[in-house]
């Protein structure tokens, strides 16, 4: 989810409306396995403590197939992790980039 600005001017919340169906499969599609598949470098996966869209078992399956990959729960957060919790999303990426090697 993004912000976004209307034609009147105003900021308005801009997203995907499959996440706010109910019977939407938790399973991301296959061309989305594929892509994470095909990182080849160290990734982060942030995660919301609150999140409902984004759940534990889903980071667990993300860095297995992403080499190199770990994943994080930023605590008072949910799914808009950088906007619910800056300070701890910031130190979680900081911490990780240093464990980057140069």
């Amino acid at each position: 989810m993004a912000k976004d600005r209307t034609a009147a001017g105003s900021i308005d919340w801009r997203l995907d409306p499959a996440i706010l169906n109910p019977s939407r499969t938790p399973d991301p599609p296959s061309r989305t396995w594929t892509a994470l598949e095909a990182v080849r470098c160290p990734t982060l996966v942030v995660r919301g403590a609150l999140s409902d869209i984004l759940m534990r078992d889903m980071c667990e399956l993300m860095v297995k197939r992403v080499p190199g990959s770990r994943w994080v729960e930023i605590p008072d957060a949910a799914h808009m992790v950088l906007e619910d919790n800056p300070a701890a999303c910031a130190a979680a990426m900081l911490e990780f980039l240093a464990t980057v090697p140069a």
